[in-house]
């Protein structure tokens, strides 16, 4: 008898080597959709701090203008201001239902005005899950300037960032410096 080999694989390798095959392409498949998510809510959580800096910048050139009407001390939700250069009466606020920073203004002539009034309403000045708070130390008569500190986070999923400035009043009038 004559033994004869035959080319080819048995059932039994192909099965093997489909089985390997399967579990490849279903791990890489599970990493790259890992990838591609991460990718996206690092860009969510970017396109959200440039909102949040954007907010900070503009908060921070308005309280440079501004008396504190309504808010003083630390870790505050709102605080109201009296803007001199575009007599308004601003109130920013961290909204906890929709998660941003909130603006709403009312239009008035001088600081007495501004002063006990709550605007309401407002616009969203960030996008995404934004909480923070205010810490206002006013300016005091014959002794400083005051300033105040915004602290930002923004989250996106297990990932967060925090953000902060500080920015001065120079409301020398109150505080009784003369240039």
């Amino acid at each position: 008898m004559k033994n004869v080999r035959k080319n080819g694989f048995t059932l039994i390798e192909i099965i093997v080597a489909m089985f390997i095959f399967v579990l490849v392409i279903s791990g890489s498949t599970v990493v790259f959709a890992n990838v591609f998510r991460s990718y996206g809510d690092a860009k969510d959580i970017q396109e959200n701090m440039e909102n949040a800096q954007y907010a900070m910048n503009l908060m921070g050139k308005t309280f440079r203008t501004s008396s504190v009407a309504s808010g003083d001390g630390e870790g505050l939700d709102d605080i109201v201001v009296f803007d001199y250069s575009q007599e308004k009466c601003i109130r920013y606020y961290f909204d906890s239902s929709s998660n941003n920073l909130m603006k709403a203004e009312i239009e008035t002539e001088e600081f007495s005005s501004c002063d006990g009034t709550t605007p309401s309403g407002g616009v969203a000045m960030t996008s995404g899950d934004v909480s923070g708070s205010f810490n206002v130390e006013s300016s005091e008569e014959d002794t400083a300037v005051g300033k105040i500190t915004i602290s930002m986070t923004i989250s996106k999923g297990k990932n967060t960032v925090n953000l902060q400035t500080t920015t001065s009043l120079r409301d020398y009038v109150v505080s009784g410096i003369s240039l």
